[in-house]
């Protein structure tokens, strides 16, 4: 399997996981916090891991996707060994979350426009939003924990399907 295929296998994977998690914490905001920070752990976990993986079977070297898995990684082993302390802070790791995949959203961008896509701007702009997502969440306008487990839900559904979206643009 060459490498695109690899990466529209991973994107096909975090996109239908990211939209599924995005629909549910929209429509049930109430939904347990603890089991949230659960899903949210391993998820993080294991797509850390797995960038990590990849890039090591593949002896590649993108220091970027490496440090995003990295950071994935540890987070998610923060997140599923102290579901109570990440309650607390839930809204500033969102954020780092949300920062991670506009990160990877503008270096999409970048690897499209190298291939002279026309689409690139479009995910330039779905990183865009989400950068302004981050900051809406660290201004914290809500007064309550079910909007902001809303909007949360909303970016899980924008990031599923940007993540599906450039899937399908690999050939």
């Amino acid at each position: 399997m060459n490498l695109f295929q690899e990466m529209k296998n991973h994107l096909l994977l975090i996109g239908i996981i990211s939209l599924i998690l995005g629909v549910v914490l929209f429509i049930h905001p109430g939904f347990a916090l603890e089991t949230l920070c659960k899903i949210i752990g391993g998820a993080s976990l294991l797509i850390g891991i797995g960038w990590i993986l990849f890039l090591w079977v593949q002896n590649k070297k993108f220091v970027l996707t490496m440090v995003i898995g990295i950071i994935l990684m540890l987070a998610g082993a923060y997140t599923l060994w102290f579901p109570e302390q990440v309650i607390r802070i839930i809204n500033f790791i969102f954020v780092l979350f949300i920062l991670c995949h506009s990160i990877q959203a503008f270096y999409q961008a970048y690897l499209l426009k190298q291939i002279n896509d026309p689409n690139f701007k479009v995910i330039a702009m779905v990183g865009a939003i989400a950068v302004g997502m981050a900051i809406l969440i660290l201004w914290n306008p809500f007064s309550s924990l079910d909007a902001l487990i809303m909007l949360i839900g909303a970016s899980f559904i924008l990031n599923g399907l940007s993540s599906l979206w450039i899937a399908f643009r690999y050939k």
